[in-house]
Parts: C-alpha cells; sequence; structure tokens
C-alpha cells in the first residue's frame, strides 16, 4: 500500500526504492538519514471513511533510527525503533486512527532519535496496513 514518497529533509539525506527479494512487491524504501528531523513521506489512499488499526511492514537492522508517524500533520502512536540486533522484517503497530474522509493522506515518517548502539538514522520501509475496525 506504499509506493510514493516525497524524500528527506536535511543536507546529505538520500531516499531510494531498493530491489529485496523479501519486500511485497519486491521493492522496499529506504530513507538514509543523518540528523533527528529528518522525513519521508508516502501518500497512502484510505479506501472509506472509518476507524483503522494503522500498522507498517519494516525491515528491522543493527544501524537503524526511530521515527513518529504523522498522518496529515498529526502524530500517530508511539515512535518506532527500527533498530534489532538482526536483520528481519517485521509488522509495526500504530494505533487506531479515524478518518473522516476517504482519498489520499500523507503518511510522514520522521526521525526522533537513534538506539545509542545504532550507527545510523536510517529507515526501511515495505508497506502501511490499515484494518478498518469502526
Amino acid at each position: 500500500m506504499l509506493r510514493t514518497f516525497l524524500p528527506h529533509k536535511s543536507a546529505g539525506d538520500t531516499s531510494v526504492n531498493s530491489a529485496d527479494a523479501a519486500a511485497s512487491g519486491g521493492s522496499l524504501s529506504y530513507g538514509n538519514f543523518n540528523a533527528v528531523g529528518d522525513w519521508i513521506q508516502y501518500t497512502v489512499n484510505v479506501p472509506s471513511a472509518g476507524t483503522y488499526i494503522v500498522s507498517s511492514r519494516v525491515k528491522k537492522h543493527p544501524d537503524r533510527g526511530t521515527a513518529q508517524l504523522y498522518i496529515d500533520g498529526i502524530a500517530q502512536g508511539n515512535s518506532v525503533d527500527q533498530r534489532q540486533s538482526s536483520t528481519n522484517y517485521t509488522t509495526v503497530s500504530f494505533g487506531e486512527v479515524t478518518f473522516a474522509s476517504p482519498g489520499n493522506k500523507q503518511f510522514r515518517l520522521q526521525i526522533t532519535g537513534k538506539d545509542p548502539s545504532s550507527n545510523s538514522y536510517t529507515l526501511a520501509n515495505d508497506t502501511f496496513s490499515l484494518t478498518k475496525i469502526n
């Protein structure tokens, strides 16, 4: 459910879609960041108004950052640390979100920090999922 993105916002940052056989559709979105406040933004289509559980499939790694999800400028759930001692895919939840209307919404992941044992602020995102509950 994600493929369109607007990259980063500080000098030296890059963002790319990169081939990864384990990713949905065979491609993974990387944000190679260097500072707190950097971000990557995705356009996600919400099919109908209602309350959804919002989650994301991410690729955790020893050198990843921590990010807060903002939907149309509003913080959602807790910050998510993508750092893990081994590399693997996992699904993280951002909790329940109520959308008053359907359509394209801006999902921004903004760097809030990194684990002391991580050497970077990089994020690796596969998909966002919306599970309607109401």
